[in-house]
């Protein structure tokens, strides 16, 4: 506690502090604008959308690129797992003002970003330190799980009647 105290005062006497900018105050009664810079406000309650089928496209480019490396395989796996999902589940994907995320969409986006981050790697980098293959592994075979599990329960509904 003592050193911190310490610090914050070295750090007031060297100037260092009087560096720091704060930014303007924001009128918060005022909506905030898109960080794209339209000028429209922000969609706070929009969700991250997935086009499933551009993905899947995005999969496949990168298994093509990586050839008869080992990380293809995870890939063409994790694409036959996304060829498998419902058509109403890739509706929910696709909706950004769904009530909530499920599993399902939680694995869908891990794997996702994991596969951006590898498109945007060069080969080299792929190579000696690809990115979280683990998560990758792991989101599609929770990805897998969630459709044994969807497809279970689809069938008991369709038994009870």
């Amino acid at each position: 506690m003592l050193s911190l105290l310490f610090t914050a005062a070295l750090l007031a006497t060297s100037g260092v502090l009087a560096q720091v900018r704060c930014p303007p105050e924001q009128d918060f009664d005022k909506p905030v604008p898109a960080a794209d810079g339209n000028g429209l406000p922000a969609d706070t309650d929009m969700k991250r959308t997935i086009d499933l089928n551009e993905m899947i496209t995005n999969c496949t480019r990168l298994r093509d690129r990586l050839g008869q490396n080992p990380i293809a395989s995870a890939i063409v796996e994790l694409i036959s797992r996304l060829q498998r999902i419902s058509p109403a589940d890739v509706e929910m994907l696709a909706d950004g003002h769904r009530e909530q995320d499920n599993e399902l969409v939680d694995n869908v986006l891990t794997a996702n970003n994991i596969i951006n981050k590898m498109i945007e790697a060069s080969d080299e980098e792929l190579m000696r330190h690809p990115p979280n293959l683990g998560a990758l592994v792991l989101a599609s075979n929770d990805i897998e799980e969630y459709l044994k599990t969807h497809h279970r329960r689809m069938l008991d509904e369709d038994r009870q009647f």
